[in-house]
């Protein structure tokens, strides 16, 4: 018997099998306690987080004189934004 998977990436946990028959199947139900996503904002997380934080070498020489710095994400690295940017925002 052939299916016809209707799938909805808004609904991903709502979606139906249809067969061709119109038989209506429910798909089996996924508990997210079962992922890998199960711990995010557990304690365990955010000691991870902040561990990893305190390694990044950007922010060596944050705190040590008053005003603002700005960093932002490159490639993945987080670089300090020169202060003749500060004020300019990337749109898109």
């Amino acid at each position: 018997e052939k299916h016809l998977s209707i799938i909805s990436p808004c609904y991903t946990d709502l979606f139906l099998c249809i067969s061709l028959n119109l038989k209506m199947l429910k798909v089996k139900q996924y508990d997210y306690k079962d992922s890998n996503v199960a711990g995010i904002g557990s304690a365990l997380d955010k000691a991870c987080r902040e561990a990893a934080a305190n390694l990044e070498p950007a922010w060596e020489n944050a705190g040590i004189e008053e005003g603002l710095r700005v960093w932002r994400m490159e490639k993945f690295q987080v670089v300090e934004w020169e202060r003749e940017d500060y004020g300019k925002f990337f749109d898109g």
